[in-house]
């Protein structure tokens, strides 16, 4: 596991840690502001039992709650009679589903909640959980319960009551919902982990699909928050929050599609307008869909459907793009977790058209999201490990083919790219000052000592190079014992006076070393009358070294 990996898998765990202790920090400062009571402890028990219905004729019918009628009353009332034993701190819950409700207590009203805003313009109704706090005062006292609302579905329906301390209740819902609460967990660590990714990899290329998928869980984390009861309990379900859940869930699909169109450029032309279709259909419903809740024609809660349909259809075309890459065991696996997504949200649209009552409408949706979303994550994270991977091994092996490994100046690929680029521009190459070196008896030095003292002699004569022209000019081994010296920007005297240099140095430590070091060189300027190209330059540089090591050798042979 590379070093990469490891560290962007401790901070997933240090967030993820994060999150939970954030959300008992919210629990625990909650709890501190409530009255605490002897009831902390106690079990919450449903009161479900004794109530009775009364229609708008004035008839009655004794019923146990959930209760569901086919009525065309707007408004319907439930009575019933509160235990002989009520504790202070005592506390009644009743979640509504798109309605308003009204509690009386012998007939004296001592709550009310109406979840619809902006009415006229935005006629919006939400869920919401009611804390109906009881006194002992009302202690074998006629209790009943007020609800109306437009939504053919939800008239007459009244849900399971519970009864017992807020803390007591909390406990009670954390338990009923603890599938949904751990799925956002995993999808809030998810999105975290991707926000953390776009942060290091933002100048990839693959960033806009970390982007995608990002957007996507975070739509995805905004529609599901409201859902969960626990939520509902530390800040009570409004019409703007429903209202705010709704809308993200109209554009839930976009980011999935623009991630699927990014994903798949070899695609032909027809594909490719089906991807820009669905891209544009979904823009354009979630406006025609806007436009009718703001004529009261359409109600937003009917977009639920509308975004399930969409992403079943996306999970068709996902599905027919991955079959045309059949070999891909990648694309396998996410059309795999695609037919498990589409199930599950099928599932859910059953439920939520033919079920009332008090339970989570997105469960198997947001699974199935979160499960896909996870998936995507998954194979993301790991392309983009295996892309910093091969990224980190192509910029090793661009250094390697840069830099000489022995002495760590520049190669001939690199001294072959710096003369392309001095060449393209005339300024640089009129100032342009080539030198040759050719080391003396290197072979002679590596038959008699042996190859670790012939790179002793060549890292040493490197050294003295690159302190005589530090600089002023980059240096490059274009061979075993042939190097090149290259100076753009500086004059004539300023490199004779390194020349110099270099020679002074090479006297001084052949003075206190055994080893001798010499070595053969020629360098030149560029001339345009006589060079058309620094190739000519440098073949002028070498046939002055050639003639230097000449004279040397014939100086050798007149004192041998």
């Amino acid at each position: 596991m590379n070093k990469l990996y490891k560290i962007l898998s401790s901070i997933y765990y240090y967030i993820f840690f994060a999150v939970i202790l954030a959300f008992i920090a919210v629990l625990a400062v909650y709890f501190v502001n409530s009255p605490v009571t002897d009831l902390s402890k106690t079990e919450t028990v449903y009161f479900n039992e004794g109530w009775t219905y009364i229609g708008s004729d004035g008839t009655t019918k004794d019923i146990e709650l959930p209760a569901s009628f086919n009525t065309e009353d707007t408004t319907s009332y439930y009575t019933n009679t509160l235990p002989n034993e009520i504790k202070v701190g005592q506390t009644l819950l009743i979640k509504t589903y798109h309605q308003n409700i009204k509690v009386y207590v012998d007939d004296i009203l001592i709550y009310s909640n109406k979840t619809e805003y902006l009415e006229g313009l935005l006629p919006m109704t939400g869920n919401s959980l009611n804390f109906v706090s009881l006194s002992p005062d009302y202690e074998g006292a006629t209790i009943k319960i007020e609800l109306t609302t437009n939504n053919s579905k939800y008239k007459g329906s009244l849900n399971e009551i519970l009864l017992g301390s807020k803390y007591s209740i909390f406990l009670h819902l954390l338990k009923n919902n603890i599938f949904s609460f751990v799925s956002l967990i995993i999808l809030f660590s998810i999105m975290f982990f991707l926000i953390i990714l776009a942060f290091v990899f933002k100048k990839a290329d693959f960033w806009p699909n970390i982007m995608c998928i990002l957007l996507f869980s975070l739509l995805l984390f905004m529609y599901s928050l409201p859902e969960l009861d626990v939520f509902q309990f530390i800040m009570p379900r409004t019409g703007f929050t429903n209202m705010v859940s709704f809308e993200t869930l109209m554009i839930l699909p976009l980011p999935l599609l623009v991630y699927f169109y990014n994903l798949n450029k070899n695609i032909n032309p027809i594909q490719e307008r089906v991807y820009l279709f669905s891209i544009y259909i979904n823009v354009i419903l979630f406006i025609v869909n806007n436009a009718l809740h703001l004529t009261n024609t359409v109600l937003l809660p009917a977009t639920f459907k509308f975004t399930i349909f969409v992403l079943l259809y996306e999970i068709v075309l996902a599905i027919f793009q991955t079959a045309i890459d059949a070999k891909n065991n990648k694309s396998k696996f996410l059309s795999i977790v695609f037919i498990l997504m589409g199930l599950l949200m099928a599932i859910d649209l059953i439920r939520y058209n033919y079920m009332t009552g008090n339970y989570d409408a997105a469960l198997f949706s947001r699974f199935g999201l979160d499960l896909y979303t996870l998936a995507i994550s998954t194979t993301l994270i790991k392309n983009t490990v295996d892309l910093s991977i091969l990224g980190k091994q192509a910029y090793t092996y661009e250094q390697m083919a840069m830099h000489d490994p022995l002495t760590g100046i520049g190669s001939r690929v690199a001294y072959e790219e710096k003369q392309q680029h001095v060449e393209k521009h005339n300024e640089l190459k009129n100032s342009c000052i080539i030198m040759v070196v050719d080391l003396n008896d290197l072979k002679k030095v590596n038959d008699v000592f042996g190859h670790e003292a012939g790179d002793d002699y060549i890292t040493s004569c490197v050294s003295i190079i690159k302190n005589s022209f530090d600089g002023i000019a980059d240096i490059y081994r274009t061979g075993g014992d042939e190097f090149v010296i290259m100076s753009t920007e500086r004059g004539m005297f300023e490199f004779e006076y390194c020349v110099n240099s270099m020679k002074d140095s090479i006297y001084r430590y052949n003075k206190t070393h055994e080893m001798k070091l010499s070595f053969a060189y020629g360098y030149n300027k560029y001339d345009k009358s006589r060079d058309h190209n620094l190739l000519e330059l440098y073949k002028r540089s070498d046939k002055d070294m050639y003639q230097m090591k000449f004279e040397t050798k014939q100086r050798r042979n007149a004192n041998a």
